[in-house]
């Protein structure tokens, strides 16, 4: 996963970037297909598919429909449950 963190002198609390993503390569590939990966909106109980949203309100944008045969990378939601 990449991610990037950084600590202010002004905070004692460490902050994330918003990019973080985990990079797609063949093995991720593969391993989804083989293990049947699922990890978008529509296999989640919280997408409430009449609005196309997540009902807990999370954007839904980087993580509603993801090509894995085009897309270089992928986001994973913090809030995904399998339906």
């Amino acid at each position: 996963m990449i991610f990037a963190s950084f600590f202010s002198a002004d905070s004692r609390r460490s902050h994330f970037s918003d990019d973080v993503r985990t990079l797609i390569d063949p093995r991720l590939r593969d391993e989804a297909e083989r293990f049947r990966l699922r990890f978008t909106c529509g296999d989640c109980v919280h997408f409430a598919e009449e609005r196309r949203a997540c009902a807990n309100g999370y954007p839904t944008d980087s993580h509603l429909e993801i090509d894995l045969e085009r897309a270089e990378s992928l986001e994973f939601c913090k809030e995904f449950e399998l339906v």
